[in-house]
C-alpha cells in the first residue's frame, strides 16, 4: 500500500504535527545524569555557545566553539554542542559522530541519545537510529522519548513497529494527538484505509490537530464525506482563526470534498485559496530547476563507470511522472509473493548528499569524476534499509483475504528469494532515476508513460514548487 500521497517535505499535515516532537533546538540535558565538571576557563565559553544556539546564532557558536576546542577540547560537553551545532547546519553525519562520542562518555545520557538518534535518522541510517532510540527508550520510557522513536521508525518505512510505538504512547497517554496521527499514519502504510479514516475521525472529533486531520483524511483518495462531515469541514473551513499552514491544509481538504460533492465552483475557490496560501510559503525559480535538471542529465551522460556488474539483483526501480501509473504497477508486482512493495525511498537522495558532503563538491559535479570503486564503496545506494528483516513476520492488517507479510527491508539479505520494488519520480527526483541504475546496474528499471494530461502537470508542478497535495487532481481534467 503506497503511502499518503502528501509530499513528505511540506509543512502539512504530520510532518508538520511531528515537528514539534524536534524542534531546531535539540534536547537539554539539564535533567540527565551530572557531566563531569567542566574546567573554570572553558565554563563561560560553553554557556556563549548553548545562548548562540538558543538564538539560532550558528556562526557565534561556532566561533565559541573553536575556543571551547582548545579550553577543554576532550569534555563530553564540547562534543554535545558542536554535535547540537552541526545539527542545525544541516551536517548529520558529523553530528552524529559527536553525539556518538559523547554517548560512549555519558552511556545514560537518555536526551544526548535522542539527539544521536535524531542526528542518524536525518543521515538517512534509520536501521540504525531506531536501534539507538529504542536503547533510550529502555533506560526511560516515557512519552517524549518514545515519540522520536515512532518517528524514525516511520521515516525508515517500518510501519508495524511505528504502529507498535503508536499504540503504547496512546495506553501512556491517550490523548495525545502524536501518537494518533503516528497510528494513523502507520495503519495507512499498511493498507488499513478504514482504521486509518477513523484516527483522523477521532482527532477531528477531540479538536485536536483538527487542520492535518482534515488535509490526511482527505488525502485518502477512497474517503467519501457524508452531509454531516461535509458540513463539520466547512464549519472548520470558515474559522478566522488558522494561521496560513492550517487554512492552506483545510482548504485542498475543502476543495476535495466539495469537488466530490459535485460543487465545482467552490472547490476551485477552494484550491486557488489554498494554493495562494502555500505559494507564499515556496521559492521557485523555472529557469535554475531547468538549468539542473540539463546538469544531471549532462553528467550521467558522460559516466564511463560504474558499480560492479553484481549490484542490483534485487532490486527493481519503476521509474515514471507523477500519476503515470507507477504505484499501481508497484501494487501489481507486490502482488507476487517474490516482490515486496516499498514505496518512494529516500535512499538515493542520502546517498547523494552523503557523497557530496564527502567530497566537498555539490552534486553533479562529482558524478563524472566518480569510479568504479567509488561506486561499489560509497555511493551505491543499499536499499530498503528501513524496517524489520524478518520474513516471518505478518502485518496486523489483512489485504485482499489474506495476511501479506510486510518487510522493507528485502535486500542482501533475502536476494536470493525476494525483490523490492521501489518508485523513483522525476521532475522532482530526477538525480535518484539517474543515479539508482549506475549504482546497482543489474536493478530492473520499468519505465511507465503515458500522454501527459492535466493529472500530469498538475502533479509535477505542485511537486516542484513544494505545495501540498490537493487529492483530487485525479479529476482536474474535467
Amino acid at each position: 500500500m503506497a503511502r499518503p500521497t502528501s509530499i513528505p517535505d511540506a509543512d502539512t499535515g504530520y510532518h508538520r504535527a511531528m515537528k514539534k516532537a524536534a524542534k531546531s533546538k535539540l534536547v537539554s540535558n539539564k535533567s540527565g545524569p551530572r557531566y563531569p565538571s567542566v574546567p573554570a576557563k572553558a565554563v563561560s565559553v560553553l554557556r556563549e555557545v548553548e545562548r548562540a544556539l538558543a538564538a539560532n546564532d550558528l556562526s557565534s557558536a561556532e566561533r565559541a566553539l573553536a575556543l571551547a576546542l582548545v579550553l577543554a577540547p576532550d569534555h563530553p560537553q564540547t562534543f554535545r554542542l558542536l554535535g547540537r551545532t552541526q545539527y542545525q547546519r544541516g551536517d548529520w553525519a558529523e553530528a552524529a559522530r559527536n553525539f556518538a562520542a559523547v554517548s560512549a562518555a555519558m552511556p545514560h545520557d537518555v536526551d544526548n541519545l535522542i539527539d544521536l538518534g535524531r542526528a542518524q535518522s536525518a543521515n538517512g541510517e534509520h536501521v540504525i537510529a531506531a536501534a539507538t532510540l529504542q536503547h533510550a527508550s529502555e533506560q526511560r520510557n516515557d512519552a517524549a522519548t518514545l515519540i522520536e522513536l515512532g518517528i524514525v521508525l516511520d521515516a525508515g518505512a517500518n510501519a508495524e513497529a511505528a504502529l507498535e510505538v503508536a499504540d503504547r504512547l496512546i495506553a501512556m497517554e491517550p490523548e495525545s494527538a502524536r501518537a494518533r496521527l503516528l497510528r494513523a499514519r502507520s495503519l495507512q502504510a499498511l493498507g488499513c484505509i478504514n482504521d486509518t479514516a477513523a484516527e483522523y475521525r477521532e482527532l477531528i472529533g477531540r479538536g485536536q490537530e483538527v487542520a492535518s486531520a482534515w488535509f490526511a483524511l482527505m488525502d485518502i483518495k477512497t474517503i467519501r464525506l457524508d452531509a454531516v462531515e461535509h458540513a463539520a469541514l466547512k464549519m472548520a473551513y470558515d474559522e478566522a482563526n488558522w494561521s496560513d499552514v492550517e487554512r492552506s491544509m483545510l482548504g485542498y481538504a475543502m476543495g476535495r470534498a466539495c469537488e466530490d460533492a459535485g460543487e465545482y465552483a467552490a472547490a476551485v475557490e477552494a484550491f486557488g485559496m489554498a494554493n495562494r496560501l502555500a505559494r507564499r510559503r515556496v521559492t521557485w525559480d523555472s529557469a535554475r530547476w531547468t538549468r539542473h535538471v540539463g546538469d544531471i542529465s549532462g553528467a550521467f551522460e558522460n559516466v564511463t563507470e560504474s558499480a560492479p556488474a553484481g549490484l542490483g539483483s534485487e532490486v527493481i526501480f519503476i521509474v515514471g511522472l507523477p500519476r503515470s501509473g507507477t504505484t499501481l504497477v508497484e501494487q501489481i508486482l507486490a502482488a507476487h509473493p517474490a516482490v515486496e512493495g516499498a514505496n518512494e525511498l529516500p535512499d538515493i537522495a542520502v546517498v547523494i548528499e552523503n557523497e557530496s558532503r564527502r567530497r566537498r563538491i555539490p552534486f553533479p559535479q562529482w558524478v563524472e569524476k566518480a569510479n568504479a570503486a567509488d561506486w561499489e564503496g560509497n555511493i551505491s545506494p543499499a536499499p530498503f534499509a528501513g524496517a524489520s528483516t524478518n520474513p516471518s513476520t505478518p502485518t496486523r492488517c489483512r489485504k485482499t483475504g489474506r495476511t501479506r507479510q510486510r518487510f522493507a527491508r528485502c535486500c542482501r539479505a533475502h536476494a536470493s528469494s525476494i525483490r523490492g520494488a521501489t518508485r523513483l519520480k522525476p521532475p522532482g527526483r530526477v538525480s535518484n532515476s539517474c543515479l539508482g541504475p549506475i549504482g546497482l546496474p543489474i536493478a530492473t528499471t520499468l519505465r511507465n508513460s503515458r500522454s501527459i494530461g492535466a493529472t500530469t502537470m498538475v502533479s509535477c508542478a505542485r511537486g516542484l514548487s513544494g505545495t501540498p497535495a490537493t487529492c483530487a487532481c485525479n479529476r482536474m481534467r474535467r
